[in-house]
């Protein structure tokens, strides 16, 4: 099969489950591209990914805009997509988000003077979507040929919005965890890389520094945690994003500069997150979170909040949930959790249900599977 994915950014969560499926289908004999926006304002695409990308064989087409809903931009972007699209016949397409979704169907229907069979996969809502913009994605994800959920939250989420029940499958994004199993291995270079515990506790996260994933309430949290508790610990913070500049100034503010580090983004986090104590992700929302199912894997505690996608799968892997813009509870859920230490029996029940419903072998037969259907159907219909 010829797949064309087209995404906002190529980052973050949804960029990395892409790009592992998107290389298994390249290993398996499938021609695949990859369509992103390359940058805009302070959001990007990742080098590292867009790398990794290329080494796999697979095309990445940068445009201008996938982001905004400016049609002009739109429009312009299309015309970025038509060059990649002439190249090869695409068998179907699949976007992430309407609006690179729309602009793909554009592209494709002046290149092909047809569209192709479509499906979309919804990771996850914005809480503060405005109405109309929801009333536009309802419409487009009621025109697509099939619309995927990335949790049964999100499933249920869609629906409510108006999206037609019928067309919505729930499909968890696959983990690639032989990769992980390979980047964690603390190598001479790792070792140097990180830095050995000078306290009691390290706790921190792996997370794209914006507004939703909330780490202002994480920074909070640690400023109310008794003194004590506090005095023994570190806090590291693995990631980049158009927070960072506000982060680095409430961490000044609060003067934990000498209990908080934000590290940046790094090659290879997973030395850093087996070094945790304490996993914490404070989201204001989540489709379904890929670092959530990565700290589980890698037999972490996990305090997280209870919203749509972390909730889902929280009492799964045994974390703990806590309200969501709710820094004090946040600060209470993180004591308990270090005074009273990790239950090796749940850690390890943790890592074998994610191990068992995040395969991605099991993942990418469920979309092979999926693609085909869609392509019988569709051209069934034609004929």
């Amino acid at each position: 099969m010829k797949l064309f994915y087209i995404m906002t950014f190529l980052h973050s969560g949804p960029g990395r489950a892409l790009l592992d499926f998107a290389k298994q289908a390249r290993q398996k004999g499938h021609v695949v591209t990859i369509a992103a926006t390359a940058h805009f304002d302070n959001f990007r695409s990742e080098s590292l990914l867009i790398e990794e990308a290329h080494a796999a064989g697979i095309e990445i087409i940068l445009c201008d805009d996938l982001y905004t809903r400016d049609f002009n931009a739109i429009s312009h972007s299309a015309k970025t997509l038509e060059k990649g699209l002439a190249k090869v016949r695409y068998d179907l397409i699949h976007s992430q988000a309407a609006i690179p979704g729309f602009a793909a169907a554009l592209a494709c229907k002046n290149v092909y003077g047809n569209l192709l069979p479509h499906i979309s996969t919804v990771h996850g809502w914005a809480p503060n979507k405005l109405p109309w913009m929801k009333l536009q994605d309802v419409f487009f994800l009621n025109n697509v040929d099939r619309v995927l959920a990335v949790s049964n939250d999100v499933r249920q989420y869609l629906i409510d919005e108006g999206v037609k029940a019928k067309k919505i499958k729930t499909v968890y994004n696959g983990c690639d965890f032989m990769r992980l199993d390979k980047l964690s291995k603390l190598d001479k270079l790792a070792q140097e890389e990180v830095i050995p515990k000078s306290k009691k506790w390290r706790i921190g996260t792996l997370a794209y520094l914006s507004k939703r994933k909330c780490l202002n309430h994480l920074i909070e949290a640690i400023a109310h945690l008794p003194l004590p508790i506090r005095q023994e610990l570190e806090v590291v913070i693995i990631g980049e994003g158009e927070e960072r500049p506000f982060l680095e100034k409430m961490i000044g503010e609060l003067n934990l500069q000498d209990t908080v580090c934000l590290i940046g983004g790094q090659k290879n986090p997973f030395p850093w997150l087996n070094s945790f104590d304490l996993f914490v992700l404070p989201s204001l929302s989540e489709g379904l979170s890929v670092a959530l199912v990565e700290a589980a894997y890698f037999i972490r505690p996990i305090v997280t909040t209870k919203v749509q996608g972390n909730r889902e799968i929280g009492k799964k892997i045994f974390a703990a949930l806590v309200p969501p813009n709710d820094p004090k509870a946040l600060a209470k859920a993180i004591a308990r959790q270090l005074l009273k230490g990790p239950d090796p029996d749940k850690l390890l029940q943790a890592k074998a249900w994610v191990e068992n419903r995040f395969s991605q072998d099991m993942h990418f037969k469920q979309m092979e599977a999926l693609y085909s259907q869609l392509l019988t159907t569709f051209s069934g219909s034609v004929g």
